[in-house]
């Protein structure tokens, strides 16, 4: 149990009297961070911290205040992984102030997934960071703490259930190298949580009891160790000084604390300070430690034709290409379910048991095209266009719904303003996932910041750069978590093409990026998406969702009279053929004779229906286009 002592000099010390027998020890520490000569170029250069028009307070200690939650004081022993603990801990430390709950992220997942080295060797904060950006974060409870190097111990498999929503899994972006002013970093700390900073240590600092630290002139340096800031403060002669966590145990400094000089970059404290946005991850995967599927398997080896596969996919639905998420762990190692495994000799990807029962299929299983005519009018040849629908309905019961402001007064019609409405070309409806979800996203940024010239966001980049990601065919899901877990750009840097071609759009280092048309590599506008989440499936929410926040997407049952229609009401047909699933961009609502109705964008091009929208009566549940409504936060 921790207790401050009253004052501005007070030290934070133990009710037990061994708090700092970390001096009658010899240990030896490791600090285990490389040279930011190595790899500070491969994060965002410094941004300003915008000011918030208050001067931060003299002092500022989270682990004192009733609304913080700080992470508990980690030991990494012989472990050279500072660079990684303090990237866990400042990851955890925002993302409890954020939730307003207590939680610990894994190191360990850090240094397995990341460092190549085999004695847990110095390593690359920024090569934490990137991974944080694109991996799903697991707790320490889940994945708990060795000290040793050792296989990623992470795999993946699909939640089929209402409860997915609960995972827990986090991630971050806008990773940033923030400016080395004291006074930016404070605003940081105090608004959004502790902070990576990466400084010079001598021989002397492992021997640190208490006191504000200083880097001594003549001592000579043992190298860089990663630390993570969470407060700052003053003495009563008015010295400044940051409040840092260390990751050598509760026995060290005090209480694993420490006190380093505040505004004149002792040590190069205030040089390499980095951090990021910290989100929870809404998937449809549960990423799960190796060890517990191994239960599973061994609990399974009397079934095993039923259980790799059939464990992943949808009878007859695995994965068209060579891709690792249609992997799976089999007798120590992974077997794969694509059309690219093989069982003959020597070849390097083996199919699961299950996978010519559970994976092959026929094409006439497959869901029929069907053509509809596409005309001059939208720039492309007059040709008869397939189009693909989607099979199955959509999987969005991961996401959480969003609660609704009831609202009495809202008006009989409404359309979103003119100029942000969605582009409708000859965009292939069998993308209609994608298409909708970035038509909901651009319409939502520009209303948001009011743009003179809406953002068009990209879905060329979606279709083809989400294509290792998913399993099987687009479905509104898809969309959705890549683009949370993604930077997007707009359309004249990544353009429409309706190919479902491979993905040729990269972020670089420094978020360079190398646009199609385009042999430079340059710094595009980047847009970051929030959470998506579901839209209660009654009239007057998703009402007021649309007329608060933008458009939404709206996923329907398509019936073969569809295809033909031109204007009017459309209504479900009683004795229709139906074909597939389709999503859809719902703009606005109205009424005529006292028969209420949405106002949707379709993407067949604007030959089609009303110049490419189409009405469908509200309020009933036509088609089921109100059970799959999605908005989003940007």
């Amino acid at each position: 149990m921790c207790v401050k002592k009253e004052g501005k000099n007070a030290e934070i010390t133990c009710e037990e009297n061994d708090c700092l027998e970390n001096l009658k020890k010899k240990n030896v520490h490791s600090v285990g961070t490389k040279d930011p000569v190595e790899w500070l170029s491969s994060v965002q250069e410094p941004l300003l911290v915008t000011d918030y028009g208050i001067p931060p307070p003299e002092e500022f200690d989270p682990r004192f205040d009733e609304t913080r939650i700080v992470s508990p004081i980690r030991n990494q022993g012989q472990c050279g992984s500072s660079w990684a603990v303090s990237v866990a801990d400042v990851i955890s430390d925002r993302l409890s102030l954020q939730m307003n709950s207590n939680i610990t992220l894994s190191a360990q997942q850090f240094i397995d997934c990341i460092d190549e080295e085999p004695q847990c060797a110095p390593g690359n904060p920024a090569d934490a960071w990137n991974y944080a950006t694109i991996a799903k974060l697991m707790s320490e409870e889940r994945y708990p703490w060795t000290g040793l190097n050792d296989q990623c111990q992470v795999s993946t498999r699909q939640c089929q259930d209402e409860n997915c929503h609960l995972n827990k899994l986090y991630s971050v972006n806008n990773v940033v190298h923030l400016s080395s002013h004291h006074v930016d970093l404070m605003y940081e700390i105090l608004f959004k949580g502790s902070v990576q900073a990466t400084m010079r240590v001598g021989k002397d600092f492992t021997l640190y009891n208490s006191g504000i630290y200083k880097c001594p002139k003549n001592s000579s340096s043992i190298g860089y160790h990663s630390v993570r800031i969470v407060g700052w403060s003053e003495t009563d002669d008015g010295e400044q000084f940051w409040i840092a966590a260390n990751s050598w145990g509760t026995e060290w400094g005090e209480n694993g604390y420490f006190k380093i000089a505040k505004g004149i970059n002792e040590c190069d404290i205030e040089s390499y300070v980095l951090a990021a946005n910290v989100r929870k991850i809404q998937t449809d995967e549960i990423e799960t430690p190796i060890a517990e599927f191994d239960k599973t398997f061994d609990n399974n080896k009397n079934n095993i034709t039923n259980n790799y596969c059939s464990q992943l996919f949808d009878y007859k639905n695995c994965c068209d290409g060579l891709d690792g998420n249609c992997s799976v762990q089999y007798e120590n190692k992974f077997c794969y379910c694509d059309n690219m495994c093989s069982n003959e000799p020597g070849h390097p990807f083996e199919c699961c048991p299950d996978y010519k029962t559970h994976c092959e299929r026929d094409d006439a299983l497959t869901n029929p095209s069907v053509i509809i005519p596409q005309s001059s009018e939208d720039n492309v040849p007059s040709v008869l266009t397939k189009i693909r629908l989607m099979e199955t309905q959509p999987f969005i019961k991961f996401m959480e719904f969003k609660s609704q402001v009831d609202d009495k007064n809202l008006p009989e019609e409404y359309i979103i303003p003119e100029k942000y409405l969605p582009q409708i070309t000859g965009k292939w409806a069998d993308e209609s996932w994608a298409v909708t979800a970035v038509d909901v996203v651009s319409n939502r940024l520009s209303m948001k910041h009011l743009l003179d010239q809406p953002v068009v966001i990209s879905a060329q980049q979606l279709v083809s750069c989400s294509k290792i990601f998913r399993l099987t065919e687009g479905q509104p899901k898809d969309a959705w978590i890549f683009m949370e877990q993604h930077n997007m750009v707009d359309d004249d840097c990544y353009p429409w093409t309706g190919d479902s071609n491979k993905c040729e759009f990269y972020i670089k280092e420094n978020y360079l990026v190398r646009c199609q048309q385009s042999s430079i590599l340059q710094r595009p506008k980047l847009y970051q998406i929030g959470r998506a989440y579901r839209v209660p499936d009654n009239e007057n929410d998703i009402m007021n969702e649309i007329i608060n926040f933008g458009s939404v997407q709206a996923t329907m049952q398509v019936y073969q009279d569809f295809m033909n229609y031109k204007n009017g009401i459309y209504n479900q047909p009683k004795d229709a053929e139906f074909i597939g699933f389709l999503s859809v961009t719902i703009i606005g609502w109205g009424e005529e004779s006292n028969e209420k109705f949405w106002i949707a964008a379709n993407s067949w091009g604007t030959s089609w229906g009303e110049n490419g929208y189409f009405k469908i009566a509200r309020g009933i549940n036509a088609c089921g286009i109100e059970n799959y409504v999605i908005g989003v936060e940007v």
